[in-house]
Parts: C-alpha cells; sequence; structure tokens
C-alpha cells in the first residue's frame, strides 16, 4: 500500500505540474494583423517622383509563420497615338511574419508624363504557426488619415488571406 500511495502521489503531483504549465492558451492562438488603411507618401505627387504606398498596422499579428505581400498599381498613360494605356506594376514580397512585421510597403517611381490616378491594391496570404484566427473583432478602426480597408476574407486553422479595397491617389503631371 505505502509503494502504491507514493506512486499515485508522485503521478499526481506530476499532473498538475503538467496541467499548470500547459494551461495557458494564448501562446498557441494565431491570428492575423488589423490593417488601418493605406498611406502615401509624398501625399500630392508629380510625375517624377517616388511614391511609397504602406499597408499601416493598427494592430500585430501573433504567431504567424509566413506572409506573401502583393501589390498591384495601374495608371493610364498616353501612347504615341495619343491613346492612353493601361500599364499595371505588380511586386510580391515574402517574409516570416514573426521576425519581419513591420508594415507592408511599395516604391514606386512615377514615369515622367504621367498625370491623372494610380490605383494600388494589397493583398497578404498568412501561413500561421500556431491554432489560426481572423484576429478581426469587427471594430471600425480608426483611420487617422488613411484611406481605403484591409479586411481578413478567409481563415482556417492553416492560413488566411487579407485584401485591401484599391486606395486610388491623383498625380499631377510634371511640367
Amino acid at each position: 500500500m505505502k509503494f502504491s500511495f507514493k506512486f499515485s502521489s508522485a503521478i499526481f503531483g506530476f499532473a498538475f505540474c503538467f496541467a499548470a504549465i500547459s494551461c495557458d492558451d494564448t501562446d498557441t492562438e494565431s491570428y492575423m494583423p488589423v490593417y488601418e488603411g493605406f498611406s502615401v507618401e509624398p501625399a500630392a505627387p508629380v510625375a517624377g517622383d517616388t511614391i511609397v504606398f504602406t499597408a499601416v498596422q493598427q494592430k500585430k499579428g501573433h504567431l504567424i509563420y509566413h506572409a506573401d505581400y502583393q501589390w498591384k498599381l495601374t495608371y493610364a498613360t498616353r501612347n504615341d497615338e495619343g491613346n492612353a494605356d493601361t500599364v499595371t506594376y505588380t511586386k510580391k514580397q515574402s517574409v516570416v511574419y514573426d521576425l519581419e512585421n513591420e508594415n507592408p510597403s511599395v516604391k514606386f517611381f512615377i514615369p515622367a508624363g504621367v498625370g491623372g490616378i494610380i490605383q494600388a491594391s494589397f493583398r497578404a496570404d498568412f501561413t500561421y504557426s500556431g491554432i489560426g484566427g481572423s484576429g478581426y473583432d469587427g471594430s471600425d478602426y480608426s483611420m487617422s488619415g488613411m484611406a481605403g480597408y484591409i479586411r481578413p476574407r478567409a481563415s482556417s486553422s492553416t492560413f488566411g488571406y487579407q485584401e485591401g479595397l484599391t486606395r486610388k491617389i491623383n498625380v499631377a503631371a510634371s511640367e
């Protein structure tokens, strides 16, 4: 009987310690960042400027292994016949989000002679390193000078993605 009491006490003690250590579930939940919108620098670009589009995070993501960012910028130019041509510039970026979780951004040089509207769109694909969730609580976050919305579109236990509605910016033609 002494042996079984000591043995059961040891088992109970071990189980109690294991339960106390493993009860914190917040360290295993992955969630995507919450984006505030886009910022653009300079605010009033002209042809010949380099502009920077940034997807500004209101709240950082958690336990995200991999993030793929896809930018698409579209603008119109005039060809030699005077007709409008649409030009699309795309850029993809891949990061290990847990190590590089700064706001994603892209630089774009506006060629001379371009004037009018440039449209930017953004998509982020995430691979979770924990148990996935959307991270978006349904709140409308303060835009504080930002434009466009970047919201979660789908999520599973292993991946999720977010898409940003197009941000439009007027560009003055160079003189």
